[in-house]
């Protein structure tokens, strides 16, 4: 369990963008590779890269967000 904590947070805290971030990544793969089993065919990646980036991103930006307005206090 401590492993865990350690993978998915930065510190002593959890961090939702790694979490979200991950569970997206799983889906997403899950659902390529059905997509892939039913047609044989490759889909298009642009917009689950997209989706699981901006979990990310999110989480990132406002962590950022936070740094900043708290040192200026």
């Amino acid at each position: 369990m401590n492993w865990l904590r350690q993978v998915l947070s930065e510190g002593d805290h959890p961090s939702f963008g790694r979490m979200a971030s991950g569970l997206a990544l799983i889906a997403g793969i899950a659902w390529v590779s059905w997509i892939v089993y039913q047609t044989k065919a490759l889909p298009d990646l642009l917009g689950i890269t997209a989706f699981i980036a901006a979990l990310y991103g999110l989480s990132k930006t406002g962590e950022s967000f936070q740094k900043i307005f708290s040192n200026k206090q």
